[in-house]
């Protein structure tokens, strides 16, 4: 099993993105970043450094559903139709599904009129999702994985539910080799930010920052290996 960290650029503050080509019994891109013509070439162009291409890869398997990390399916489907998984919570936001974007839109302007937040700063907030919007489209035929899962191909990846930055935040974790890829849940120079994110339908709005401190006591090291003392620090 070989793993690959390829470094993506992204058009926003936060800066680049990491993604992972996974070497193994399948050939698995985790992650692609966002939407754009430099980010796209330089996928391409880190694939082809490693005697890779678009067509040669066997699945992609999503960490979370936020735009710098998915915003390039479409395209690499085009090239190869292959499957792609994720978690089921995520799907809506894949799919930009209506109905739940509509829902999503009126919880956060419910929100911030709560908060005191003025109309032009609402007016900027819409603009600005209006803007992100450009680095997605919509994502159909996903196929939801779930805590417990093997990631196919790998059988020494487990996959956890892993949620507080995204509801739909999954990690892989290979026992066997002490590996884990944790997408946003470990960030190296910052503690990853819990989003705030609506419920919908029957399910209740999930409490962020509550989830997230469950979820780091899945990617705690065995009591017998070095702590860790900085975030995602590699």
């Amino acid at each position: 099993m070989k793993i690959t960290k390829i470094t993506l650029p992204t058009p926003f503050k936060v800066g680049d993105v990491n993604v992972y080509l996974l070497e193994g019994d399948s050939l698995t891109l985790i992650d692609t970043g966002p939407k754009t013509e430099e980010t796209w070439k330089t996928l391409r162009d880190a694939l082809k450094k490693h005697h890779r291409r678009m067509k040669d890869l066997d699945q992609i398997f999503l960490t979370h559903h936020h735009m710098d990390h998915v915003g390039l399916v479409n395209e690499i489907r085009e090239e190869k139709e292959i499957p792609v998984y994720a978690h089921e919570a995520g799907i809506p936001y894949l799919t930009k599904e209506k109905g739940f974007m509509e829902e999503r839109e009126g919880y956060f302007v419910s929100l911030y009129r709560k908060h005191g937040v003025p109309e032009e700063m609402l007016k900027q907030a819409r603009e600005i999702l209006r803007y992100l919007d450009q680095f997605t489209t919509p994502i159909h035929g996903v196929i939801p994985v779930k805590e417990g899962d093997r990631l196919p191909g790998e059988k020494h990846f487990e996959i956890l539910h892993t949620p507080g930055h995204a509801p739909d935040h999954l990690s892989l974790y290979d026992r066997t080799h002490l590996i884990m890829i944790a997408g946003d849940h470990i960030i190296k120079h910052i503690s990853s930010n819990a989003f705030v994110e609506p419920g919908y339908g029957t399910v209740e709005r999930p409490r962020s920052l509550l989830v997230y401190r469950e979820a780091l006591k899945k990617v705690m090291p065995p009591a017998d290996t070095p702590p860790i003392r900085a975030m995602g620090r590699k």
